[in-house]
């Protein structure tokens, strides 16, 4: 059983062997170049010698791998000549080199030749640096108005664009830019461009960065409206962009609950009325929070709104809270109620003799009226005149003796 097994191995490491001959059969490609185009495209050329011993009619191609490390991506194209022509459009920072490897593989008559891999690394004739944040080209008419943040404010950066295909006239149409203008905090530049896919060069004397920008819009306006149990979302279609397709993300709150998204696809052509609508369930008792922006979808570049919109609509209703309120109000008025009875009685009993004075009995006074006579004439004698008392000298009295003298009165 270990003879066989032993067999079986050397067997499979004899034909992986014959294999991996076979693939090496064709030898690898010699003097990999590259030259700069211009600061976003790249040629490659080599040089590759043809074998005697080929079978007749074998035909080869190239596969060019182009590997960035710095993002693991993987990028590769085939072609029967000797250069290949490759795009370097992305905006990682970095060092700016790449690793190119090409292989030669057979095509017709030799399929399942190839060879091993040749490489060569691509740098950029400057390292690649960010030198820029935030940057965006906002769509207006008659062109791009294309504005930024400069990371150092003292750096002299400019800025160069052109369309991104690679045709050999946009190649040679990179240009400069020369209505820059600064506000302050950003610095920008008008391009005399309409919705187009353009690709820009920011460099200074020792860095570059390449990049495609983003193309915004202004974020049209969106009403809201109540119709009956719904809620009616109006817009109108974006001012840019003739015979595009567009979709508006909008996402809602109901109640301060989970947050629900909708994508909605705007035809080409608007309602009768010119404008775009969407009827979507509506509660009464809640209120909504809107957060939308829009895009554009097919036929026209990729565009995005400037920012996202954010709308309120309604207000939370608490279905407890009416019966809250009338107990509420329940509660005070009787609290009041009864601090008004214990201060009415407090009155009432300090100021009794005002509020119930003693009232005679009427007996009392007709029997005092049989007693002591007729009332009007006491009454009458009561009232006569009384004179004062006249004062009275005192009289002194002195005895008088016979052998006295007498006194005259003084």
């Amino acid at each position: 059983m270990t003879a066989t097994l032993k067999f079986y191995a050397v067997l499979f490491t004899v034909t992986s062997l014959g294999f991996d001959c076979k693939a090496d059969l064709l030898p690898p490609v010699s003097e990999i170049s590259y030259e700069w185009i211009d600061p976003f495209s790249v040629k490659l050329s080599w040089t590759w010698e043809r074998p005697r011993n080929l079978p007749k009619g074998c035909k080869v191609r190239y596969i060019c791998y182009r590997v960035n490390k710095n993002v693991s991506s993987k990028v590769d194209a085939q072609t029967t000549n000797t250069y290949y022509s490759d795009s370097y459009l992305t905006g990682e920072t970095g060092s700016g080199r790449w690793e190119v490897m090409i292989q030669v593989v057979g095509a017709e008559s030799c399929e399942g030749w190839k060879s091993i891999n040749k490489s060569r690394t691509v740098t950029t004739k400057k390292p690649k640096g960010q030198l820029v944040k935030d940057f965006k080209c906002v769509t207006e008419p008659g062109g791009m108005n294309c504005s930024w943040i400069p990371l150092n404010p003292d750096l002299d950066v400019a800025m160069s664009y052109r369309l991104c295909e690679n045709t050999e006239e946009n190649i040679k149409s990179l240009k400069r830019c020369h209505h820059g203008y600064s506000d302050g905090m950003r610095n920008g530049c008008y391009l005399n461009i309409l919705n187009a896919d353009i690709c820009v060069l920011m460099e200074t004397d020792s860095e570059l960065k390449t990049f495609k920008p983003a193309l915004v819009i202004p974020l049209p306006k969106m009403s809201i409206r109540e119709d009956g149990e719904r809620l009616n979302l109006t817009w109108t279609t974006p001012e840019f962009g003739e015979n595009c397709c567009w979709v508006y993300h909008v996402c809602y709150k109901e109640c301060e609950k989970n947050q629900t998204c909708r994508t909605i696809r705007i035809p080409t052509e608007p309602t009768e009325e010119g404008l775009f609508h969407y009827i979507m369930d509506y509660n009464n008792e809640c209120r909504y929070e809107f957060v939308f922006n829009v895009k554009s979808s097919d036929y026209c570049p990729n565009m995005l709104s400037d920012g996202s919109g954010f709308m309120t609509y309604g207000s939370n209703r608490d279905p407890v809270q009416p019966l809250k309120s009338t107990i509420v109000i329940a509660i005070i008025l009787s609290i009041i109620m009864s601090i008004c009875l214990v201060l009415a009685c407090y009155c009432f009993k300090r100021y009794r003799a005002i509020f119930c004075p003693n009232i005679p009995d009427p007996s009392a006074i007709f029997k005092e009226m049989m007693v002591n006579g007729n009332k009007d004439l006491k009454t009458t004698t009561s009232r006569l005149y009384t004179p004062m008392p006249e004062a009275i000298e005192p009289c002194k009295l002195t005895l008088v003796t016979e052998n006295s003298i007498l006194e005259e009165n003084s």
